[in-house]
């Protein structure tokens, strides 16, 4: 029952440390092959399939455990808020000294947002299709 409750928790933090070790992974891998701009489009592209394809299918996973919970909507800021702090924060740390920051702080809260938003989605999804083999079993059982 601890690790149910603690999965919440962790996960978020799980997912954000994945992305850095397959970035790496990655990075070592391009700078391996590709030493010039070419690599810097891959690491790109890689950045991007990351935020479009793996984020919400992790968000999707993370709407089972929250589900059920009372105050779910507070799981679903806390998932945006680990994650896009996780993935953006060292580059945040870095900026601050210079100018570059507020364009973190921007692509933070784009984040943030994308992260919200797939997660409470997801939730939606996720509730639509338990309420919806329910339905259809009681008003099979009616007829």
């Amino acid at each position: 029952d601890f690790m149910k409750k603690a999965k919440k928790y962790i996960y978020p933090l799980i997912f954000s440390i994945c992305f850095y070790l397959l970035f790496g992974i990655s990075y070592i891998l391009i700078l391996e092959f590709y030493n010039n701009y070419g690599g810097l489009g891959l690491a790109l592209l890689f950045i991007i399939l990351w935020i479009l394809v793996a984020t919400p299918i992790f968000c999707f996973k993370y709407s089972k455990h929250i589900y059920e919970e009372k105050r779910k909507f507070l799981f679903i800021i806390y998932n945006s808020l680990v994650i896009s702090l996780c993935h953006t924060g060292p580059f945040l740390i870095s900026a601050i000294p210079g100018n570059d920051a507020d364009i973190i702080i921007k692509i933070t809260l784009a984040l943030f947002g994308w992260l919200a938003l797939c997660t409470y989605v997801s939730y939606l999804i996720r509730i639509n299709t338990i309420k919806e083999p329910n339905e259809n079993n009681s008003s099979e059982t009616e007829e």
